[in-house]
């Protein structure tokens, strides 16, 4: 029996190499099909937990105005707070303004000294007559390198910005119109520290000078040197009254940033927030709050969005409406693009299995349907039908299972999951049992003589 069935599968190559070769292809496709629902999936995961999603809270409708706080210094302590505490974030960057202060250096005796506002450009007492000219205004911010990269996105910044230039640019609203406005002055922000100082010393310290990093041109003007005590004097419009806090220059900038002018006082956030901790009723007002999201809510995204736009919906978010501003386009353009693709692939998947087997099960019975004359013969010549039809499986199910092999053979080779593959393609074997008992039943049912008058 076992040599009567090798001898066929030799004589009959055509109908042999078809079901051999439709058994590698479903069984290498089907692999293949596995190995890309694979590598997508890790391609996916490998973005998520990579990509960096960048965020900022801005002005929600640019025509708002809160001519207090008309320098951009619109966003609450609150609302940082919250976002920041959300958990959510990383790598925070926070910018904060306040624009009426100056810088005077210590007196002689290296304490306050006590006609400070004589050094002013328009040495009068009454605050309201200070032009903002005038003040130098202090930026505090959490981290140097960020502020950098902040301030120097266009490589354009304004060189001197005061009230005339802001008069220029206001629309009917009374709001800044920065896109019209551009930037004057050309340069990159950069910043210098003194012999003796780095980047290091830029922090606060309960107790110690604050460090601070001032505009060249006004350390002149006000006769301040590097390392030695000057006073930051800083007038509150909510409590009517200044503070004075020592301070020492470790470095200088060239004035070319965005907001305010370039005489403005540079310092770190904490710092300022420790000249306004103990002037009751002071609300310090921020200008940039910007942040990363965590990758590992890059899934969450559009969670992260409602959490976040719901801090900042609350009344006391800031002195304006804000919203939030995710730049977020790569994670929903490639990883959702990706994202589609494995949907479709794991769509098709199952589908192609079906198929499969619904071909294996096709051709199996179309070739034993076939083999009408051949049966005819074996029965004749007086082989029992249940013989006849043990030998008709044994040879359609052993001409798969050698296609199985070679095919196995192949995603080996390619280093894909062979078990996954053949335990995919087990419903084509599945298949071609099923359409070749089927067959082998139809054709044997018939006597010898009535097989003997069909035409194959």
């Amino acid at each position: 029996m076992t040599h009567f069935i090798f001898r066929h599968i030799v004589r009959a190559k055509t109908k042999s190499a078809l079901v051999t070769v439709v058994t590698i292809f479903f069984i290498v496709a089907l692999g293949f099909m596995q190995e890309s629902i694979y590598r997508v999936a890790a391609d996916i995961d490998q973005m998520y937990d990579s990509l960096i999603v960048r965020a900022e809270v801005r002005q929600r409708d640019t025509r708002d105005v809160y001519w207090p706080r008309r320098f951009g210094d619109i966003i609450r302590e609150r609302a940082v707070r919250e976002v920041l505490d959300s958990g959510f974030t990383q790598n925070e960057f926070v910018e904060a303004l306040h624009v009426w202060a100056m810088i005077t250096p210590a007196a002689e005796s290296g304490y306050f000294p006590e006609c400070w506002y004589e050094v002013w450009t328009e040495p009068v007492l009454e605050h309201r007559r200070y032009r903002d000219e005038d003040m130098n205004g202090l930026m505090g911010f959490n981290d140097l390198e960020l502020f950098l990269a902040e301030n120097s996105r266009t490589g354009a910044t304004i060189d001197r910005l005061g009230i005339g230039w802001l008069d220029e640019h206001r629309d009917n609203y009374g709001n800044i119109d920065w896109d019209s406005a551009g930037r004057m002055g050309t340069g990159a922000l950069q910043i210098e520290f003194a012999p003796g100082f780095d980047e290091s010393y830029f922090v606060f310290s309960a107790g110690k000078p604050i460090p601070v990093l001032l505009y060249e041109p006004l350390m002149q003007l006000r006769g301040i040197n590097f390392g030695e005590i000057a006073y930051i004097s800083s007038f509150s419009n909510d409590t009517l009254s200044w503070v004075h806090t020592p301070a020492v220059a470790i470095g200088t900038h060239n004035g070319n940033f965005f907001r305010w002018h370039e005489e403005t006082i540079m310092l770190p956030l904490d710092a300022l927030k420790h000249i306004f901790e103990n002037v009751p009723g002071h609300a310090l007002g921020y200008t940039v709050l910007s942040f990363e999201i965590d990758p590992a809510f890059n899934r969450e995204i559009l969670t992260v969005r409602e959490e976040i736009d719901r801090i900042l919906r609350h009344q006391f978010a800031g002195w304006v409406s804000l919203s939030l501003t995710l730049y977020d386009e790569e994670l929903r353009m490639v990883v959702g693009s990706m994202e589609q693709n494995l949907s479709l692939l794991q769509m098709l998947y199952p589908i192609a299995i079906v198929v499969s087997a619904i071909i294996g099960f096709g051709i199996s019975l179309m070739l034993m349907l076939q083999s009408v004359k051949r049966v005819s013969i074996m029965r004749v010549l007086g082989l029992a039908k249940v013989r006849t039809q043990v030998i008709l499986c044994i040879e359609q199910l052993f001409v798969a299972l050698a296609g199985l092999v070679i095919g196995a053979v192949v995603v080996w080779l390619f280093d894909w999951d062979l078990v996954k593959s053949v335990l995919f393609v087990s419903p084509y074997i599945a298949g071609v049992l099923v359409g070749s008992g089927i067959g082998v039943v139809l054709v044997t049912n018939k006597s010898p003589l009535e097989m003997l008058q069909v035409k194959e």
